[in-house]
């Protein structure tokens, strides 16, 4: 090994002036040559860092062999069991595994190799649900009566037999982490990982896709890379209210009222202070070759982990569309507000609507549950009263695909329908400029989904929503 003790590279390794590594392995190759590779995320580890940690490596400890391997969150989700997320990170040696969970997930797979092996042909999935510490052993029923060495092919007689292996094989750290056992002839009603390839079946649509990503994610956790993945900005901006500058974009087309419309969207969000922060955004567009068009302007209090509240104003204009002519306002002064439950959003407004035409000022309300499928995929319902409609209800849907290219491209559709046949459908792209990486942390670390855009506000004016034309 080095001439630097282990004690010595553990030092380096936790310097902040290099970010954050989830895992540093040694190889040796057949002519004795010693490497080592540092892994990290984008996020925890810029590549300003990576120069840095370069430089020590060479010069201070004399690791003239070495190679620094940064991931983005894509590619640490691509995996899609156990088995082949360990696949890169496979060393001879393990010079720095800072949660120590890479030496238990590796136990955990050896496991389940053994599990096969006592079980045989009854085995059809070997599962992980790392919240629950649970390992689900789904059987196959073709197959019950080969269950390998054990007689009786019950699941309680094959749970008691898999918890006799665990504590035969494995020693007590182990038990820490498999908290519980469960055995049965079908998949569980949560999102769990498959631990080996073998447990991997042909994904049955779309559900079963989502399922498929969140479990990847659930399964960077429990390895520590989601871990490692988001502490990095957590700790650069802790508790802040937005994590810095940032913006975004969107283009978008659809209809509304059956009339064919085009907008373009873009917000500016910057901190005021740690806790307080403000957003900008404008809309312009076009309804069946009318403009249409508005602002808003927020100063917001926010806890990432907890929610958001502030107060907001904003206005939208459109023009008459055929024959007639002229133009129509409408504004709000309001309260808003989100609260953050793990991957749901309920975020809100309450306050008061007010417009150039009689009879058409008063309160405004809507209530909004948004929920994350995973950190990069967005479905949201919400409800809304105005002066205009006593209800609207609307739907929308929000899919970052992670291009490593864009980003902070996302694509993303929204409808809404009401009283006197009303409705609104759009669809478009949007780009998020900022230092957060994933869809969920852009919302709620860096921007926020604003209740006040004009494509929203233009829902209460009576001349669009099918009155007063």
């Amino acid at each position: 090994m080095y001439s630097s003790s282990q004690v010595e590279f553990e030092r380096l390794f936790r310097d902040p002036k290099i970010g954050r590594s989830f895992l540093v392995g040694v190889d040796k190759s057949e002519s004795g040559v010693e490497r080592v590779s540092v892994h990290a995320s984008h996020i925890s580890m810029t590549r300003k860092q990576s120069r840095y940690l370069s430089r020590q490596l060479r010069k201070k400890y004399h690791v003239n062999s070495h190679r620094i391997r940064r991931y983005s969150v894509r590619t640490l989700e691509r995996a899609r069991s156990l088995e082949a997320f360990l696949a890169p990170y496979r060393h001879d040696h393990i010079l720095y595994d800072p949660t120590g969970v890479f030496d238990r997930a590796s136990r955990l797979l050896r496991f389940a190799g053994e599990i096969r092996a006592l079980l045989g042909g009854a085995v059809d999935k070997l599962l992980w649900q790392s919240e629950k510490g649970m390992l689900v052993i789904v059987l196959n029923r073709g197959n019950a009566g080969e269950v390998g060495h054990i007689g009786n092919a019950s699941p309680a007689a094959i749970e008691s037999a898999v918890r006799a292996l665990l504590k035969g094989i494995c020693d007590h750290d182990s038990t820490d982490f498999i908290r519980a056992v469960r055995v049965g002839y079908a998949d569980p009603n949560i999102v769990a990982t498959p631990i080996d390839q073998l447990s991997l079946r042909p994904r049955a649509g779309v559900l079963e896709s989502l399922k498929s990503r969140t479990g990847t994610s659930a399964l960077a956790a429990f390895i520590g890379v989601g871990v490692a993945t988001t502490a990095q900005a957590q700790e650069t901006t802790p508790g802040r209210a937005v994590s810095g500058v940032n913006g975004e974009w969107g283009l978008m087309g659809g209809s509304l009222n059956s009339e064919t419309t085009f907008m373009t969207e873009g917000a500016l969000t910057f901190p005021v202070t740690d806790q307080f922060g403000a957003r900008i955004d404008a809309t312009a567009g076009a309804r069946d070759g009318s403009f249409l068009g508005g602002a808003a302007a927020h100063f917001f209090w926010r806890d990432p982990e907890k929610g958001l509240f502030g107060v907001a104003g904003g206005f939208a204009n459109t023009e008459s569309s055929g024959s007639t002519t002229g133009s129509s306002d409408v504004g709000a002064l309001v309260g808003e507000g989100e609260l953050y439950l793990e991957n749901l959003t309920v975020s809100g407004l309450a306050g008061y609507q007010f417009s150039d035409g009689a009879g058409d000022d008063g309160f405004l309300g809507r209530l909004d549950f948004e929920w994350y499928a995973n950190d990069d995929l967005l479905f949201s319902v919400g409800a809304e009263t105005n002066p205009v409609h006593d209800f609207l209800g609307r739907a929308g849907v929000e899919y970052r695909p992670g291009f490593e290219a864009l980003p902070g491209l996302s694509f993303f559709a929204d409808g809404v329908f009401g009283e006197n046949d009303f409705y609104r459908a759009y669809g478009g792209i949007r780009l998020y400029f900022g230092g957060s990486t994933t869809l969920k942390q852009r919302h709620r670390r860096d921007t926020f989904r604003s209740h006040l855009l004009s494509t929203r506000l233009t829902d209460s004016i009576p001349s669009v929503a099918g009155y007063g034309d």
